[in-house]
């Protein structure tokens, strides 16, 4: 049995990273001019531009409005037995907003902001996701979630019964993938941080991913769906799955969402 290279005692890859992705205070001051230099980040290709978008549902957020703050606080869990039952497309299009959409400009500001926080406005993450049990009529994927547009784009092959085929086969816990409504995935382009935080922008990436992904908590409570994060994977064939290089983009967090079995806490 192989051992994961940064559990061994005398190699602890964590800590090496850790150490080198420190700040100083000649850093910061040179973050400052490279931020100075361009005003903002890089041009992004739109890497989804030859698949036809189809307008999700809205308006975004109507559905979460039944629940307070308080009362999705207060009920947020993790459930790991659904019912394999499929989400309204209504259902979907909240839940894919409340975790990564746009909100509207406010006066004053010069570009849209989304519904979690990014060092410097740099947004490195984006997000995908499957419908293992679909709604009537749909596909289960991957598709890839537009959120300037409030859109998705389906960005999967013909064959779509193979690609879930394989994704359940990629995870450790195939039951939690193959019943769930919605399984989304977050992918991070660490380049859209790094160019101007350096390596601490690689560390931003993940932190972003977890300010996403309790949105997702928080919406599934309002919504009274059970959700429940995953982090065992065959990383290598999940970012095989969505087309991504596993290196300047890689999935970096996952949480599956579904109608809770019956009995289920």
């Amino acid at each position: 049995m192989s051992i994961e290279p940064c559990l061994l005692p005398d190699n602890p890859l964590w800590e090496v990273f850790h150490l080198s992705s420190r700040w100083r205070a000649h850093d910061l001051a040179g973050i400052a001019r490279r931020a100075a230099r361009s005003g903002q980040q890089p041009p992004r290709d739109d890497l989804f531009r030859r698949f036809l978008p189809v307008a999700l549902p809205g308006p975004a957020g109507f559905l979460l409005s039944e629940m307070t703050l308080a009362g999705a606080v207060g009920s947020r869990c993790s459930a790991r037995d659904f019912a394999g039952m499929p989400l309204s497309w209504e259902e979907i299009a909240e839940l894919l907003w409340a975790t990564a959409g746009a909100v509207p400009l406010r006066a004053g500001e010069s570009h849209r902001r989304r519904t979690f926080p990014s060092a410097g406005a740099c947004y490195p993450l984006e997000l995908f996701f499957w419908l293992p049990v679909p709604p009537a009529g749909s596909s289960v994927g991957p598709y890839h979630y537009d959120a300037g547009r409030h859109s998705v784009r389906c960005v999967g092959g013909t064959d779509a019964d193979l690609s879930l085929a394989e994704l359940v086969s990629a995870a450790a816990q195939p039951a939690l993938v193959e019943r769930a409504g919605l399984l989304a995935v977050t992918a991070a382009v660490f380049a859209r941080s790094t160019w101007k935080y350096g390596a601490k922008g690689y560390l931003f990436a993940y932190i972003e991913a977890g300010h996403a992904v309790q949105n997702t908590y928080l919406a599934a409570a309002a919504l009274g769906l059970g959700v429940v994060a995953i982090a065992g994977w065959d990383d290598t064939a999940l970012d095989a799955a969505l087309g991504l290089d596993g290196l300047r983009a890689s999935a970096v967090y996952s949480v599956a969402v579904g109608r809770p079995a019956a009995g289920s806490s």
